[in-house]
């Protein structure tokens, strides 16, 4: 079943309008590693 609206920067939209890349996810909690390793190393 697909769900018709998802929540985006304060506002439901249609599903199909909601257009992000595939990568911003993985740019997302990618970048947590460069904070973890900033944050082991300064320990």
């Amino acid at each position: 079943m697909k769900t018709p609206y998802i929540w985006k920067n304060g506002e439901f939209i249609a599903w199909d309008d909601a257009l992000d890349h595939n990568i911003t996810h993985s740019l997302h909690y990618g970048s947590w590693v460069f904070e973890w390793i900033r944050f082991y190393y300064s320990s």
